[in-house]
């Protein structure tokens, strides 16, 4: 093999080797190691909570507080994060959690969902999602997590659950 093969070959590999490195998607979940904050204490004056969280329920097929335990960005290349800076078409946020008190729909311990929050906050979040599938969960749109604060999850321990039922949301339907 002659030295201008040798160094074709070695710069082919290289540019192979690069365009991976750049290009690929680890499958890595960021775990949460915040210390929690039981309750999220921020007051928020100008927010109806009661009216936002009831809002939210006639939208929705599922609904909990959670706490949120790890979170997934996809794609997360370095292109992807570097480069483009995650813009938010075309990169998606998977989050696990634990379910603390489910509100409306199946009970479940953990649950993983679809979400637009590009960070997980230390404390508990109130969850309104659609359903897709048997297990699929996901924010239909921007707005659909908020922080658990005290109010809000006193109003929901008063609400009737079982009149809470909803299938086929008008916001989670594609």
């Amino acid at each position: 093999m002659s030295k201008k093969t040798a160094l074709r070959l070695s710069a082919v590999l290289v540019l192979i080797i690069s365009t991976y490195l750049a290009f690929y998607n680890s499958d890595e979940w960021a775990v949460n190691n915040q210390k929690r904050i039981e309750v999220y204490n921020k007051d928020f004056p100008n927010l109806n909570a009661n009216d936002r969280v009831m809002d939210l329920l006639e939208k929705a097929e599922y609904a909990a507080i959670v706490y949120p335990k790890a979170s997934r960005v996809y794609p997360n290349s370095w292109f992807h994060r570097v480069i483009l800076g995650n813009p938010p078409e075309g990169t998606g946020y998977t989050v696990k959690a634990d379910v603390e008190f489910t509100v409306m729909g199946i009970e479940h311990s953990s649950i993983t969902y679809g979400s637009e929050v590009v960070s997980i906050p230390p404390y508990p979040l109130f969850v309104a999602l659609c359903v897709s599938g048997e297990t699929g969960l996901f924010a239909p749109d921007n707005g659909y997590e908020i922080p658990a604060t005290k109010e809000i999850i006193e109003f929901l321990k008063t609400l009737d659950r079982k009149k809470l039922t909803r299938e086929n949301s008008s916001a989670c339907m594609d």
